[in-house]
């Protein structure tokens, strides 16, 4: 599962980025990537201060796409 977040910078709101956090290399249940999130989601911002999450998502990881 992966922790999608919509990123944007905190003096320009307007230039966002998708940031993705890798949960698990097992695919968690959904719920349970919910549930982890807000916890990661304040682990993640602690380390980039520049920047506000404006939203968020959990979906499976493909894995086989970035190979």
């Amino acid at each position: 599962m992966e922790l999608v977040l919509l990123a944007c910078l905190v003096e320009e709101p307007a230039a966002c980025r998708e940031e993705r956090l890798v949960m698990s290399l097992s695919e968690l249940a959904p719920i349970a990537c919910l549930a982890a999130a807000p916890a990661a989601i304040a682990e993640w911002s602690e380390g980039h201060p520049d920047r506000s999450v404006a939203r968020w998502r959990c979906e499976a990881s493909d894995r086989r796409a970035r190979r």
